[in-house]
């Protein structure tokens, strides 16, 4: 083998190194670019999510506490009802492509409802509300977090949500 040979072959080899390193370059950035994307998502989806899931917990809690049903909602008067639907409608209104298509329907039926009670139960027509509320919660646990644990890590929790009958009120004696 001569010089000439030698050199060339040097070239064919340092030129298809290059190649591939190009080509393997281009594959893990894309999926690393896919990756992120998702990821993205998946937080967006989930902050969503936490938010929605904190108010209608909170007013189921809340009904509970006042001796309620685990199955109906009421609010304060520190944390009225307007207030608590205008912040999940501000946050539902950027981001519709993230809310589970169906849930987003039940909402919307809930919404003339919500504006002219002072307390919801079932007996009120508050199943769109209800079912909302168990849609949302449903794939935030069966499909949000395993996805996201998955992509991102182990950082969110799934929500436990069970309600429990009210506690017997104590009597005074004097």
């Amino acid at each position: 083998m001569d010089l000439t040979e030698f050199v060339l072959a040097i070239a064919l080899s340092s030129t298809m190194a290059a190649i591939v390193t190009v080509v393997l370059s281009y594959f893990v950035q894309e999926r690393r670019f896919k990756h992120e994307s998702e990821a993205r998502y998946l937080r967006a989806k989930v902050r969503l999510y936490s938010l929605i899931l904190f108010h209608l917990t909170a007013m189921r809690l809340h009904n509970i506490v006042l001796g309620g049903s685990g199955e109906s909602y009421s609010w304060g008067k520190r944390h009225p009802l307007e207030e608590i639907i205008r912040e999940i409608d501000t946050a539902i209104k950027p981001r519709l492509d993230l809310l589970n298509p169906e849930a987003l329907r039940n909402y919307l039926e809930a919404q003339p409802m919500l504006y002219t009670r002072e307390a919801l139960t079932l007996g009120d027509g508050i199943s769109s509300l209800a079912t909302f509320h168990d849609l949302v919660l449903r794939e935030y646990n069966e499909e949000l977090i395993p996805a996201y644990r998955k992509i991102v890590g182990p950082e969110p929790r799934k929500l436990e949500y069970k309600p429990e009958p009210p506690l017997p009120q104590q009597q005074h004696t004097k």
